[in-house]
């Protein structure tokens, strides 16, 4: 595999571990805390808000470097 299918492997399956992180997130499944000062505060929604950036900058490299075929369903390799 070249360097640019090596890189598209790892975005989709990079992307598939941070859309099952964020909607565990958003299920409650488990929340992030951070401490401030003495008390610990729910920063859920920031952590979820990170992923989905995240999950959008690999959208980027999958439809510049994915030759083309991406639809968020199906793995880019597939028409490779």
């Amino acid at each position: 595999m070249t360097e640019v299918g090596d890189l598209t492997n790892w975005c989709f399956t990079e992307r598939e571990r941070l859309h099952a992180r964020a909607d565990a997130l958003k299920e409650g499944r488990f929340c992030v805390k951070e401490r401030l000062g003495m008390e610990w505060v729910d920063a859920t929604a920031a952590a979820i808000d990170e992923i989905e950036h995240s999950i959008e900058s690999l959208d980027r490299l999958l439809m510049r470097y994915g030759r083309g075929y991406y639809d968020n369903t199906h793995h880019p390799l597939h028409t490779m």
